[in-house]
């Protein structure tokens, strides 16, 4: 509801699973995770689309586009590297 995007979500791979959700998000005042898994589930969204409150990851700000949209390959690349530090 908000005018701002303040997250994305996109998918990366997981050893057990195959692939995880992972949230990143520019405002711990507003976005705490625990909150919004617990709406979702409140929402009755099955537990495969519902990300795990330890992939929730801070970031200073999300990557954009020249265009001002949001740059998926950067998050997706982000989102890979960390998988591989796990």
């Amino acid at each position: 509801h908000l005018a701002e995007r303040i997250l994305a979500v996109c998918g990366a791979e997981d050893d057990k699973r195959g692939e995880k959700l992972v949230v990143f998000y520019i405002d711990p005042e507003r976005i705490k995770p625990e909150d919004v898994v617990q709406m979702l589930r409140d929402r009755g969204l099955p537990n495969l689309w519902i990300p795990k409150v330890e992939n929730f990851i801070y970031i200073e700000q999300l990557p954009l586009l020249g265009s001002g949209k949001l740059d998926l390959a950067a998050l997706g690349n982000l989102a890979q590297s960390l998988s591989e530090k796990d």
